[in-house]
């Protein structure tokens, strides 16, 4: 819409060949291209945008006539659009950075505890097992499960189970080393895998 607008205001001047006429025309049609970027985040649109910036640019230097002020309150408009469209973009390629984390953790990571999960830890696991065949090391693997946890839900609620499971999941973490991996199988099944462990003692 907003580069149909600069593109009509640009034909309803069309008998006007004079270099004012033609300078507001095109700062016309470049912010209409740059809001129109900035909506839709177009890449050839910028490009188009960034293309009339130069050729107004070239005017104010090679015409002579073109009035100073239409000069400075187009520039300054062109700025503020370009700035506005920068800053979006930028904006926009936070938030899509922020997603995309949010999703990826989603995926691999269990949601009450912020263990990881069942895929993501078999996962790791096959790499730590490819580790220490190729380092000719050893590990080991810890179930831990909670004995009678459905009583916990049953006569205190689930918040405070969910409490609960939070608080070991926090001790698990606090307990294991940064190269060991901690993670939630189930309702109340944790599963840490240590690596550079000898022996059951060790672990």
């Amino acid at each position: 819409i907003t580069v149909l607008f600069g593109v009509i205001r640009s034909l309803l001047n069309f008998g006007d060949f004079s270099s004012h006429a033609i300078f507001s025309n095109l700062a016309w049609l470049t912010l209409s291209l740059v809001f129109a970027s900035l909506l839709l985040s177009i890449r050839e649109t910028i490009l188009l945008a960034v293309i009339y910036l130069g050729i107004i640019y070239l005017l104010s230097i090679f015409v002579a006539d073109i009035d100073v002020d239409v000069l400075v309150v187009s520039f300054g408009y062109i700025g503020v659009f370009s700035a506005l469209l920068v800053i979006t973009m930028w904006q926009r390629n936070v938030n899509e950075q922020a997603r995309q984390e949010k999703i990826h953790f989603q995926v691999s990571h269990d949601h009450l505890t912020g263990l990881l999960n069942r895929a993501l830890f078999h996962d790791r696991l096959a790499q730590a097992l490819a580790r220490m065949d190729r380092t000719e090391t050893s590990g080991c693997i810890l179930y831990l499960d909670l004995d009678d946890f459905k009583h916990v839900n049953d006569e205190f609620s689930h918040e405070v189970g969910d409490h609960v499971l939070k608080v070991i999941a926090e001790r698990i973490k606090r307990c294991i080393r940064k190269m060991d991996t901690g993670a939630r199988f189930s309702g109340d099944e944790f599963v840490v895998l240590l690596e550079n462990v000898n022996g059951p003692r060790n672990a």
